[in-house]
């Protein structure tokens, strides 16, 4: 995920697409750059069908120092990318 992350740029369309738990960003290739948290897949499964368009609104650079001090030892690197998603629905047809 982290070497497609870094082939993105502000922009590129994105798509979602329904994981086993998580929803997953995927880029124009169906390549998994990211998963959006489980509260915000909760959130956003049922509005798959309303989605038009996703594109990639920022790609932030995260550090293990960023991190609050309990957590930072979770963190799998000491660097990473945040994909930020742009969605776009279709009107609400009711």
């Amino acid at each position: 995920m982290a070497a497609a992350a870094t082939r993105l740029h502000t922009g590129a369309p994105l798509r979602l697409a329904d994981g086993p738990r998580r929803l997953q960003l995927l880029d124009a290739d169906g390549q998994r750059i990211g998963e959006l948290a489980e509260s915000a897949s909760a959130a956003w499964r049922n509005r798959l069908p309303q989605i038009r368009e996703a594109r990639v609104a920022a790609i932030l650079t995260w550090r293990r120092s960023d991190e609050a001090p309990e957590f930072a030892p979770r963190a799998r690197r000491d660097q990473w990318s945040i994909v930020v998603p742009e969605i776009t629905l279709d009107a609400d047809p009711g």
